[in-house]
């Protein structure tokens, strides 16, 4: 059970990652604070690197690392966006739906298949979502109609699906060097992508890198950290059921943007998220 408390760290800084960024990206361009953030991630996992010495790398490394790379870049573009059109309790939730994807995409890529209880606690996890969005003077379907008008919702759900496969890169880049050099080279990469956008699209002189210091120093060790802690909770359970647990970070987004940030119907925001973690824990009950 060692991989479950690596993956709830791992949640915790996944979450304050998010909230960092959430709050860089109304006084930074969105494409300059992720690249800025990401590529001192992989800086940061480089000189750890140094440190446990360069491994070997296994045959999938290459095309793993660049289709992970590809993939989390264009997630990173979709969630900016969407943590600039909607509160940060509304779109961090909607993650939740990744598990979900993942039952269908790794067995596909990396043969790895979930058991009936760990796919129960995955649709509570669902269902968690869908309390998110209920309101008491809605019909049934109003959240998924809720879901279709919030574009800042809508992202996420693209980004949901995309994680679903990036997870398996990444952890593919992971299995073929090791927890510190292979990730370091995907967020260098993503990284600079960001970064060439912010570049390309306006033209600009970065600005307020001097003075968002603290946040982008702690958004980067949040990202470093999550990345570290899930690579070796990887290596010790299946991708559904790590991301699963991995997705509980909802919990702690839900708290940061109700505190920290005043977002609204925080009470039923953390209701829904509570639902999560009950379908985590049936998801922990079926790894055994």
């Amino acid at each position: 059970m060692f991989w479950f408390v690596l993956a709830i760290f791992a949640a915790f800084f996944g979450a304050l990652y998010f909230f960092e960024m959430k709050t860089l990206i109304p006084s930074m361009n969105p494409n300059l604070a992720s690249g800025v953030v990401l590529s001192a991630s992989g800086l940061m996992l480089f000189i750890f690197s140094a440190f446990n010495g360069i491994p070997e790398t296994g045959a999938d490394f290459l095309p793993a690392l660049f289709l992970a790379a590809f993939l989390n870049a264009l997630a990173a573009f979709l969630y900016l966006r969407a943590l600039k059109m909607t509160d940060l309790s509304l779109a961090m939730p909607i993650t939740a739906f990744t598990p979900i994807f993942l039952i269908l995409v790794s067995p596909l890529i990396l043969g790895e298949f979930a058991g009936s209880g760990g796919i129960a606690g995955i649709v509570l996890i669902v269902i968690g979502s869908y309390v998110l969005n209920v309101d008491h003077h809605e019909r049934l379907l109003s959240p998924f109609r809720e879901l279709y008008r919030n574009k800042g919702m809508l992202c996420m759900l693209g980004v949901s699906f995309i994680f679903s496969v990036s997870a398996n890169f990444n952890k593919m880049v992971f299995l073929n060097s090791d927890a510190f050099f292979g990730p370091a080279l995907v967020w260098t990469l993503t990284g600079a992508a960001m970064l060439f956008m912010f570049f390309f699209k306006s033209g600009k002189t970065p600005k307020n890198l001097k003075t968002r210091w603290r946040s982008i120093l702690l958004a980067t060790f949040a990202s470093a950290a999550s990345t570290i802690l899930v690579n070796f909770a990887w290596s010790m359970e299946i991708v559904p059921y790590v991301t699963s647990v991995y997705r509980t970070g909802v919990v702690f987004s839900v708290l940061l943007g109700g505190i920290f940030l005043h977002e609204k119907r925080l009470p039923q925001h953390l209701i829904a998220a509570v639902l999560m973690v009950f379908g985590v824990a049936m998801v922990i009950i079926a790894s055994g």
